[in-house]
């Protein structure tokens, strides 16, 4: 909960700095990316047909975000999930809907795994 309190206290930051500015006042762009690293190019292929089957399951209890997965180019048995967010509560709804669908897959696999979340703090496009 340290994460995401730290999430919503930046959240309201933006928000009072950016009271005259409707696009920022619109939404609060959230991300959590999470990498795993797997034994083996066959785990990671695993785990991503599971990500495949269970994510869309996540539509009826998430109110709003996008995922992406991604699989490494240079390492065949690295991949990322990232998640995109408007409202902080709906990262604690994600944790519960992956106890129960995603993690147990994951512990049987055991990757090595990092987990980064926080705010959207710029936007380039070119």
């Amino acid at each position: 909960f340290n994460y995401l309190f730290r999430i919503l206290v930046f959240c309201n930051q933006s928000h009072n700095k950016a009271s005259n500015d409707s696009e920022l006042e619109r939404s609060v762009d959230l991300r959590r990316t999470i990498v795993n690293e797997f034994e083996s190019e066959e785990e990671c292929n695993m785990f991503i047909m599971v990500l495949e089957k269970n994510l869309p399951l996540a539509k009826d209890v998430i109110g709003s975000a996008k995922v992406e997965i991604m699989k490494s180019d240079q390492s065949p048995k690295i991949m990322s999930v990232t998640w995109a967010f408007e409202k902080p509560e709906d990262i604690l709804i994600l944790d519960r809907f992956a106890e129960k669908y995603i993690l147990p897959y994951r512990k049987k696999l055991a990757p090595k795994t990092t987990t980064y979340t926080g705010a959207v703090v710029a936007k380039i496009e070119f």
